[in-house]
Order: C-alpha cells, then sequence, then structure tokens
C-alpha cells in the first residue's frame, strides 16, 4: 500500500540564493513495517536537501521529514515555475 503523504508548505516563491523550508508528513497506511526513501525529482532536485533522506514507520505511524530548497545564485538557473 502506498503511503499517505501531506506536504504542509506546498507553494513558495524562492528567490536564487535564498533557502525555503517546507514539512513533509509520511504515514504508513499498510498493515507491515515499511521503509520510504525520500528523494527529489525534476529540474530542481540538485537544489533540494530531505533529512532525514528514509523513514521506517510501523503500520499507522507518522513520520515528517524537512525539504530545503536551495536554489544558487547563479546564471545557469532560469526563472520559473519549477515542480519538486
Amino acid at each position: 500500500m502506498r503511503p499517505l503523504v501531506n506536504v504542509r508548505e506546498d507553494h513558495a516563491r524562492i528567490s536564487p540564493g535564498e533557502a525555503f523550508r517546507a514539512h513533509v508528513d509520511v504515514r504508513n497506511a499498510g498493515s507491515i513495517v515499511e521503509t520510504y526513501d525520500l528523494i527529489a525529482l525534476g529540474p530542481a532536485a540538485p537544489w533540494v536537501e530531505i533529512e532525514p533522506s528514509s523513514l521506517s514507520l510501523f503500520p499507522g505511524e507518522e513520520g515528517t521529514a524537512l525539504v530545503t530548497m536551495r536554489p544558487p545564485l547563479s546564471p545557469s538557473v532560469v526563472a520559473g515555475e519549477y515542480v519538486v
């Protein structure tokens, strides 16, 4: 069974060189102990840190990870919307 995931802060406007932090709650909705690896995908993935990067949860248990996004102050960063 897939976990239930809730991103508390689901939209942000971040300028290059700044940081934004969001909390992600993950609940094990299954009936066995599961370990969930948390990774960022997409073009913004190199700017994203997730701590902890995995959560081991008992059935019905919930854990929280902190996602920090830091777009670099660089001309290679194109302005626009990014989905992480």
